[in-house]
């Protein structure tokens, strides 16, 4: 009977410690659990900010790293090109300066090739000038030899000439001396020649 009792008293017991408590401890319990509760959502606020920021970080991160492949990719197009621009403008500036080498080599082989052909005919010319001259001073000097040698046969001529009518004429010893020697005084001075008539004179006046 005593356990029954027991029993069946517990439940009453129970309650009167609950409604206790909730007398003793009910607004500090319920200020907890408002606090919890609070606390609670103020967590999963925070959690869903930390999520919400986390994605846009992810975006951001993604966003920057799509542009920074762009950049990097709009650099190496644009590098590529600047490449392609200035490797076509050296080949075109070391093909304009080959022809224009080229041009000059030509002009200067040109030039060589006029000037030794120039060089040449001058050549030619004063070779023909010198035998020209050679053959002119050696007709000169053959037509002087000639004229000397023709005087002098003149004047032999005359001389013997001279003699034979000295002889003819039987001059005088002195008087044929000084004939040569007046003929030798012009001869060796270069002055004007006595005739021989002036000198055949003046021996017809000695020997009178």
């Amino acid at each position: 009977m005593a356990a029954k009792s027991t029993t069946e008293t517990s439940p009453a017991n129970a309650q009167e410690i609950a409604r206790i408590r909730d007398i003793l401890l009910g607004p500090h319990i319920r200020e907890y659990d408002q606090r919890f509760q609070q606390t609670a959502r103020d967590l999963e606020r925070l959690r869903l900010d930390i999520e919400k920021l986390t994605d846009q970080l992810h975006e951001q991160a993604d966003s920057q790293s799509r542009n920074l492949d762009q950049q990097v990719q709009r650099l190496t197009n644009n590098l590529s090109d600047q490449d392609q621009r200035s490797a076509a403008r050296l080949a075109e500036e070391s093909s304009r300066v080959d022809s224009r080498l080229a041009e000059l080599g030509s002009k200067l082989d040109a030039q060589g090739a006029s000037q030794s052909d120039h060089l040449k005919q001058e050549a030619e010319r004063l070779d023909r000038s010198i035998a020209s001259l050679d053959s002119s001073t050696t007709k000169k000097l053959q037509s002087l030899q000639k004229e000397m040698r023709q005087a002098d046969d003149d004047l032999r001529k005359e001389l013997r000439d001279l003699v034979d009518r000295l002889t003819d004429e039987k001059t005088d010893r002195r008087s044929l001396g000084q004939m040569l020697i007046e003929i030798g005084n012009q001869l060796s001075t270069g002055g004007t020649a006595i005739g021989l008539d002036d000198l055949l004179a003046g021996l017809g006046n000695s020997s009178k």
